[in-house]
């Protein structure tokens, strides 16, 4: 696991976006360049033995304002700019947005996730919104089982998109999910 390096992940990473998501304009690399200047600890890729790229976890501390219109559904992801960004140590309740974990096997998302959840049980503010929105149907359990609720689903894009479940936006926190695993 490392920070990205923009200039020569990049590449991979819109790649691998790209071949999971029906959306074409989904990646925003300004965006990922910024939340990667900020907070590198949860914007990092993962390669494998060979040094061959194999999954990712891209997260954006957000303003308050800007998680209110996506909770709302007023904005999309497609409308998130780097200026949305803020520093998460400057705020009261920091917020982190979720935009993309992957990775190319169950064993690489067990060691990108395990990173992932290492921030959060060390982080020293533990007033934090973890939010995202995802189109998977395979996660939805785990998601509830880690301490995540769902606070709306949209149906019409379900169909448009020819999906499985309905996208769903989603936010809470480890704290339970963490002092459990302690």
């Amino acid at each position: 696991l490392r920070t990205i390096d923009f200039d020569f992940d990049i590449k991979h990473i819109v790649q691998f976006i790209d071949s999971q998501r029906r959306d074409d304009n989904y990646v925003n690399v300004d965006l990922i360049k910024e939340a990667t200047r900020l907070l590198p600890e949860l914007n990092f890729v993962h390669t494998g033995k060979s040094g061959y790229y194999t999954g990712h976890c891209i997260v954006f501390p957000l303003r308050k304002n800007i998680y209110k219109k996506l909770r709302n559904k007023e904005i999309t992801n497609k409308d998130l700019r780097a200026s949305d960004l803020v520093d998460y140590n400057l705020l009261e309740q920091p917020i982190f947005y979720r935009y993309d974990i992957t990775g190319d096997c169950n064993d690489t998302i067990f060691y990108v996730m395990a990173h992932f959840f290492r921030f959060f049980r060390d982080l020293q503010n533990k007033d934090y919104i973890m939010c995202g929105y995802t189109e998977r149907d395979d996660n939805y359990q785990v998601n509830l089982q880690i301490g995540l609720k769902f606070v709306w689903e949209d149906k019409a894009l379900q169909k448009e998109l020819n999906l499985d479940a309905p996208p769903r936006f989603f936010e809470g926190d480890f704290k339970g999910f963490l002092s459990d695993s302690n």
